[in-house]
């Protein structure tokens, strides 16, 4: 079957082990300055060939970039698919948007009174999701490594006798496949910044 045929699935990666293990680098790659300026010397929709030092998201973007461009090229006339990511942190058992909205990036990060923890929720069709999760459009792979970066500057943090800047937290980057709002912008950039993630809107949650 085609490839192409798998669009619409979904799919999970995770990685698990102890501290310094090098859980970051295998999900990040080897450093998202280096990656960003590796993914700028090719075409702005992720043409290039993946690279050595790439991790999981990297590479992740990259072919889910490559896919969208050709099915919207080879059906220009009918309903343009865009990518949106959202990323999310487990801390303390809360549940923490790690790519707010502009108007809540600035709020300090404190237990007392940092951004208040989101809820876990299920929809009437059975689909878990989380309410109030931020989704960001992303056009290239520069664009999702950014976001990326930002989300990792954003994580609960603390230093022990192993790293000196280890992650407390679990964190999860969430890929979604959509169809394009309709409006002038087809990269839909402006319309979608921020947005809750579709699954919110699915239908009204039981829990």
């Amino acid at each position: 079957s085609s490839r192409d045929d798998y669009l619409g699935e979904s799919a999970l990666l995770f990685t698990l082990g102890v501290t310094n293990a090098g859980k970051t680098h295998t999900v990040l790659g080897a450093g998202l300055e280096k990656q960003k300026c590796a993914s700028n010397k090719k075409s702005d929709m992720g043409e290039t060939e993946p690279r050595k030092e790439w991790g999981i998201i990297p590479r992740s973007l990259h072919d889910l970039l490559s896919r969208i461009k050709s099915m919207n090229t080879a059906n220009p006339s009918g309903p343009q698919l865009q990518l949106y990511m959202s990323y999310l942190e487990i801390y303390n058992e809360q549940i923490y948007d790690l790519l707010p909205e502009k108007s809540k990036e600035n709020v300090p990060k404190h237990f007392n009174v940092g951004p208040p923890a989101l809820k876990l929720r299920e929809s009437r069709r059975g689909r878990i999701f989380v309410r109030g999760l931020a989704r960001r459009p992303v056009n290239n792979v520069d664009q999702g490594l950014e976001y990326a970066e930002e989300a990792k500057n954003n994580r609960h943090t603390a230093s022990n006798n192993i790293n000196a800047n280890s992650s407390r937290s679990h964190s999860i980057c969430q890929f979604e496949i959509a169809h394009a709002p309709h409006c002038s912008n087809r990269k839909g950039v402006q319309s979608n910044t921020g947005m809750d993630s579709e699954c919110e809107t699915d239908d009204e949650s039981i829990c």
